[in-house]
């Protein structure tokens, strides 16, 4: 789609979004900001009602593949790590050519010197600074912080109010939860959550889940365990 809006031609690229839940929301706000893309409709395995959030629910996830060629693109909005890699897979065997969009709150700030992976989500407020690696279908949320040299992996998540120093690397999966910080130079593995306001002062393993200050182990988890 091409219109015109201040004597400038602006190209706006039709958008599928898959999932009708919390994440979704935060989306559907976060490409209404941004003026360059238009959502045409919702995919949701559980959604019955006819709408969601002002546009139409088309269909089962496996219904996706009825619509090509009429979207540019879509983005999983699923909070859960493991759940949004689940469909992301679905998506793939259906159509391995399928097209993930980047989107970045116009109130994100991001170092033009990062890397953001396809199919992930910056949200209002966020940081990403310089020299950071983000992968692919992650989502860093509202008021997080992503510190200098840092590398988050695919489907990981930095939750609201959540902070990374510099040269901190977060496992594939892994999620940092509400207002936890994570001191400079630590590393945490894969399928591990770091709970709500912890303080990581040193190393976590794969497969756990640590709170506290500062942070300590809990328990292990399974790889495909949710945690929303």
């Amino acid at each position: 789609m091409r219109i015109f809006k201040g004597g400038e031609l602006i190209v706006i690229k039709e958008l599928i979004v898959i999932g009708c839940g919390g994440q979704a929301k935060v989306v559907v706000d976060l490409v209404e900001q941004l003026h360059s893309f238009q959502i045409i409709g919702f995919f949701d395995d559980y959604k019955i009602e006819p709408e969601f959030m002002g546009y139409p629910v088309l269909g089962k996830v496996e219904d996706i593949k009825k619509y090509n060629g009429i979207y540019y693109g879509g983005i999983v909005a699923i909070g859960d790590n493991w759940s949004r890699k689940k469909i992301v897979r679905r998506i793939q065997e259906m159509d391995p050519k399928f097209r993930y969009v980047t989107l970045c709150h116009p109130e994100a700030i991001v170092s033009q010197r990062a890397e953001i992976g396809e199919g992930t989500a910056v949200m209002a407020g966020a940081v990403v600074n310089t020299d950071v690696k983000v992968g692919h279908h992650c989502i860093i949320n509202t008021l997080g912080s992503v510190a200098h040299d840092c590398v988050v992996g695919d489907y990981a998540s930095v939750g609201p109010g959540a902070h990374l120093g510099g040269h901190v690397q977060i496992g594939e999966h892994s999620a940092i939860s509400i207002g936890a910080r994570v001191l400079h130079g630590i590393t945490i593995g894969q399928d591990t959550i770091i709970g709500a306001g912890a303080t990581v002062t040193h190393h976590i393993t794969d497969r756990v889940i640590a709170y506290g200050v500062p942070a300590k182990v809990i328990r292990s988890r399974e790889k495909d365990e949710p945690y929303l």
